[in-house]
């Protein structure tokens, strides 16, 4: 009959706990890789100990030995998948890309464990030999240690060394003192077992000759206590943001989809389904081609399964919902899961999150609408602006002409008052039909079509300054070109023309010195992508707050009694550079006085 002793079942209970522990592990993330691996070590350990608890009841040698090629293939097992623990274990919490050379050693160490479990079932070479102590147990002897052996020992340092490390790289990440302090418990504890379990095992036993004890119930007590650890650091640090998780998709107004890399739905929130309608349960193992039915998806489908790793595409999605329009804008990312055999990873799913912008796209299409209705205003505007200008030409030169007629036929015998009179009425037709000419010219901007090609910049400076000739030798002005370089532009010559004939035109009107002066630089700036014209004056100035003002239509900042002028050239000049898709703004000038009028267009790119 055999006799259990209080050690025999205190060594197998404690293996029992290991095991329940790693359950319970295992049970709070099932799909958990770490979770999944600790739960095999807590079970291995266990069957250890069940060997450990029948070895020890036995007296009879041959018994023993065969069970021990079993009990040590259990253990190199229990080897194999520590390190697969610890490989997970340092994924997960330490905040970084495992190297390559981790992973090449990490690898090894696998190979080498499943070798050594076929030489200790299925060869003569097994971890030294079983003798019966004095006290009773069996303890584990090696009276010449052969090349195997030592193969043994460097495959068990080597395999010991690593786990000990990737338990050693999550407290080099740990954020918080209480997280540090804990990781570092789990690395010193398991770094104690594994190298206090090497040196009695193997160094002791190789080395030096002393027996070690088969079953060593402290390892058994230590290694539970090293469970715990464990359980303590995955629920205090790790467990928490897993929590989150359901609760987020759950509260979420945002879509959304898990799909494997076949795209079949694994798994949807809340708000999809208040939206598709049936449960959560209907629309696993789903194929979301059922979903998105439009030809949009095939191409995009297409497009994901060419896109890689950290990349992103976006996917827009319109259905009905009760006569409502619903608009969807999906962003799309693979998910990639890292290979053990080489170091592409592959593509598992894809995790589709949509925002819903029915709102926007309703306010983007009322938007459009209002838009629409204002470019309809402003062409029926400056139709109107346009006939109404060209009606009043005929009254407006008929009242020219019969004050012309009436100095005529009143001749010199009428007094100095009345000629005062007929020269006031002259002067204001005059200015009128200035006015409705500039009227005229800026409807005609909104209406006729530019006449796009290819002009030099020099070319219409010049014709700019002859056609403005009269005015500069009235003024005495000097207008200076040298800093006109030759560039090409792409624009309506005619009203090019105009724009830099108005902005010289400005500098010597509005300007109070004895000798008017406008200097003109034209260069390539912005890369070679923008010509910048730069009018440069001696005149009065802008005021910094009246800079934008003077931009719109028959906007004036001085009377016509001071200057004369329309209140328009600067509004057809920036209309000018709209049209043209340029800028058009006021500086300082860099004389001290005056203004400087830049514009911005398009360099005309031969290529």
């Amino acid at each position: 009959m055999l006799n259990y002793s209080i050690d025999n079942w205190f060594s197998l209970l404690s293996g029992f706990a290991i095991f329940i522990m790693g359950l319970r592990v295992y049970w709070l993330d099932t799909f958990n890789r770490m979770y999944q691996s600790f739960m095999v070590v807590t079970f291995l350990l266990f069957a250890q100990n069940l060997f450990f608890f029948e070895m020890d009841q036995m007296t009879s040698l041959a018994q023993v030995n065969e069970l021990r090629p079993y009990q040590e293939g259990v253990w190199n097992l229990t080897v194999f998948f520590i390190i697969l623990t610890m490989w997970h274990y340092a994924r997960q919490f330490a905040a970084r890309e495992m190297k390559r050379w981790e992973k090449r050693w990490m690898q090894f160490s696998l190979v080498t464990s499943v070798v050594f479990i076929v030489l200790q079932v299925y060869t003569p070479y097994g971890h030294g030999e079983l003798v019966l102590s004095e006290s009773g147990r069996w303890t584990v002897v090696l009276n010449h240690a052969a090349g195997i052996d030592l193969l043994r020992a460097g495959w068990a340092l080597s395999c010991y060394i690593l786990s000990t490390y990737f338990a050693f790289l999550p407290y080099l990440f740990a954020t918080s003192r209480q997280s540090r302090w804990i990781r570092f418990s789990i690395f010193s504890v398991f770094g104690l077992i594994t190298f206090g379990s090497f040196i009695q095992n193997y160094v002791l036993t190789y080395f030096f000759a002393i027996p070690s004890i088969l079953n060593e119930n402290i390892n058994v007590a230590v290694g539970a206590i090293f469970c715990g650890l464990m359980i303590t650091n995955l629920q205090l640090y790790d467990l928490q943001s897993r929590y989150a998780v359901p609760n987020l998709l759950k509260t979420m107004t945002n879509w959304f989809i898990l799909v494997d890399d076949s795209f079949n739905i694994r798994q949807v929130n809340e708000a999809f389904v208040n939206l598709m309608g049936q449960n959560l349960k209907y629309w696993q193992n789903v194929n979301i081609d059922t979903v998105f039915t439009d030809k949009k998806w095939q191409v995009t489908k297409q497009q994901l399964i060419e896109l890689a790793n950290n990349q992103t595409i976006n996917y827009e999605f319109e259905m009905m919902d009760k006569e409502q329009k619903i608009f969807l804008l999906f962003v799309i990312t693979p998910l990639f899961q890292p290979s053990l055999r080489s170091e592409k990873k592959r593509k598992k799913g894809y995790v589709l999150v949509g925002t819903d912008l029915s709102i926007f796209k309703a306010s983007e299409e009322k938007i459009k609408a209002y838009a629409n209705e204002l470019e309809t205003s402003n062409e029926a505007l400056e139709r109107f602006a346009f006939i109404a200008s060209h009606d009043l030409k005929e009254p407006i030169r008929n009242i020219g002409n019969f004050a012309g007629l009436l100095r005529r036929r009143l001749g010199a015998n009428t007094t100095e008052d009345v000629q005062d009179f007929i020269g006031f009425i002259e002067q204001n037709v005059r200015g009128m039909n200035k006015l409705i000419e500039a009227v005229m010219t800026v409807s005609r901007l909104g209406q006729e079509e530019l006449q796009l090609r290819t002009v030099g910049s020099e070319e219409i400076v010049k014709i700019a300054c002859k056609n403005l000739e009269r005015l500069i030798q009235e003024t005495g002005a000097v207008v200076d070109v040298s800093q006109v370089e030759l560039t090409m532009l792409k624009g309506d010559r005619e009203l090019l023309q105009q724009l830099v004939q108005n902005l010289i035109e400005n500098g010597i009107k509005y300007n109070q010195q004895q000798v008017p002066r406008v200097s003109i630089s034209i260069a390539s700036a912005g890369g070679a992508e923008y010509t910048t014209l730069r009018f440069e004056d001696n005149g009065i100035g802008i005021a910094v707050e009246f800079r934008e003002q003077v931009f719109e239509m028959f906007k004036r900042l001085h009377s016509r009694a001071d200057y004369v002028g329309t209140g328009i050239g600067l509004a057809i000049c920036r209309r000018i550079v709209e049209l043209h898709k340029g800028k058009i703004w006021i500086e300082d000038s860099q004389q001290g006085t005056g203004t400087a009028f830049v514009v911005q267009l398009p360099r005309f790119n031969s290529h």
